[in-house]
């Protein structure tokens, strides 16, 4: 080292300052390494405890321990931060109380978003869908990894985990940036009382025999709490669906498989008793690729339901009627059997409080439907193939404290949404399809007329139309072999 004492300082100095800045570049280099290619889970897409603890370390010394190490090196090690992004977190998903239709389980991931499993051809329309289509679709915000735990007390948990940007398993296609890095950190609200719905004792059994009837339940109006969490004691149907997904993904839990849900907007978001239509719209409900056995069961099924002759058929309804102090819910079995006489009592129920019919609400819903029917008009070689409309109002008489958008002149909440988008097609597809279809969707259109007419027919209704209690189930009883057949033939 005697030839130091040879240097000018000035040399010395900048020697010493040129050596620590290669060796924290060499640093920082080597931990961008290792930060971007850490030990992963099988869908590579959580980082290990271990290393969050040591991403966590680096964060503190970016803070001010390295600022020893010079400006360019700091600067340098904020860019790795930056990159890395905040610590990740999973989340607890819940059942959401309230799903009508589908058989896939919907889950709850936080207030305002919902997930379902991810479908590919779904997840590519939402991803490139046109604007002027998003204004009647959920937001669409990203998707997650689903796995199974143990919960501390011994129960089969569903959990969340961040995928992270551009790490979307769907070849071909990407994420919106950003979107799930929004999303997937928003922590679970405690005090949902949706997390009774297992351990509820006040519904019937869960069984798909229990489940072949529409479910009529009287609601006291006394000791209703202030929010729409009651439906995690009422509905059946999201019970169902949850505990038999619960079912199927047990086996997953012992060799730790993974599935991707999309993440969307939860449309009764805000609404204190959220009464939700879910109608399957169009004459054809299967898709470009399905086989010739499901493609027949599928046709026989809109022929043997509204389907085939109104283009459009309940696949799933609850409505709060309060002023006569009565919570409905109608499944999809019950749907199929309807006749169109059926269809149109079920829709008047639907906006009737319990005392009158919401002619308002019907109003507004025609004219959402209108605006509707003219966007899909413009979308040419879309179809819309097993695709359902959601319409949902409010059953609380209140005045709601924020105005939707949508709302009545009295300020009744409603909204319609197109929902179910996995066997959809247009061009973008041809390809795969091996078809290119050209104009509009007819038999979409068709659907859409339909539901137009029997809600302008129904304004003109009394408000004494309701069917009784005892009304409905001669009906039930007549429809029940017709309604007995759908059942096998799905079981099948």
């Amino acid at each position: 080292m005697a030839f130091l004492e040879f240097l000018p300082f000035d040399i010395f100095k900048s020697f010493l300052t040129s050596l620590c800045i290669v060796f924290a570049h060499r640093f920082y280099v080597l931990c961008l390494h290792m930060f971007t290619h850490l030990p992963l889970n099988e869908n590579e897409n959580l980082i290990t405890s271990k290393n969050r603890n040591t991403i966590q370390l680096l964060r503190s010394y970016n803070s001010g321990g390295l600022s020893l190490l010079g400006s360019s090196t700091n600067m340098g090690m904020q860019n790795l931060m930056s990159r890395l992004g905040p610590p990740k977190r999973e989340v607890m998903l819940e059942p959401f109380v309230h799903q009508v239709g589908g058989h896939s389980c919907i889950l709850r991931f936080n207030k305002g978003t919902i997930c379902k499993v991810l479908i590919p051809r779904e997840f590519e329309v939402y991803c490139s869908l046109p604007e002027e289509l998003k204004t009647f679709t959920p937001q669409y915000r990203g998707v997650v990894s689903v796995s199974v735990r143990e919960s501390k007390t011994g129960s089969i948990v569903l959990i969340a985990q961040p995928l992270g940007q551009n790490h979307c398993s769907v070849p071909g296609v990407c994420c919106s940036k950003g979107s799930s890095q929004t999303f997937v950190r928003a922590e679970w609200e405690a005090g949902s009382a949706s997390n009774t719905i297992l351990k509820t004792s006040k519904i019937r059994d869960d069984t798909l025999e229990a489940l072949k009837q529409p479910y009529v339940l009287r609601l006291p109006l006394s000791g209703l709490p202030a929010t729409g969490d009651v439906l995690s004691q009422l509905n059946p149907w999201a019970r169902h669906c949850y505990q038999r997904t619960l079912e199927k993904m047990r086996d997953s839990y012992q060799n730790g498989q993974q599935c991707e849900y999309l993440l969307l907007e939860d449309l009764t978001e805000g609404y204190r008793f959220p009464c939700v239509l879910d109608l399957k719209v169009g004459r054809r409900q299967h898709g470009e690729g399905a086989s010739l056995q499901k493609q027949r069961d599928q046709t026989r099924k809109c022929q043997l339901s509204t389907s085939a002759a109104l283009g459009i058929r309940m696949c799933g309804m609850q409505v709060f009627q309060l002023e006569s102090e009565q919570m409905v819910f109608m499944n999809k079995y019950y749907g199929r059997s309807l006749t169109e006489s059926g269809f149109r009592d079920a829709l008047y129920q639907f906006f009737h409080s319990g005392k009158r019919l919401l002619r308002e609400v019907i109003q507004g819903v025609l004219g959402r439907l209108r605006d509707l029917r003219f966007t899909v008009e413009k979308q040419v070689s879309y179809r819309f193939y097993s695709s359902s409309i959601l319409i949902i109002h409010d059953g609380d008489q209140a005045q709601p404290e924020h105005k939707n958008k949508h709302c009545d002149p009295e300020g009744r909440r409603f909204d319609v949404r197109m929902i179910d988008f996995a066997h959809t097609t247009c061009t973008r597809f041809s390809q795969e399809d091996g078809v290119a279809h050209q104009g509009i969707d007819m038999g979409y259109i068709f659907g859409l007329d339909t539901l137009m007419q029997l809600l302008s027919e129904i304004l003109l209704l009394g408000d004494d139309k309701l069917p009784s209690n005892v009304e409905a189930e001669e009906k039930i009883s007549k429809n029940k072999t017709r309604e007995d057949e759908n059942i096998g033939e799905e079981q099948r």
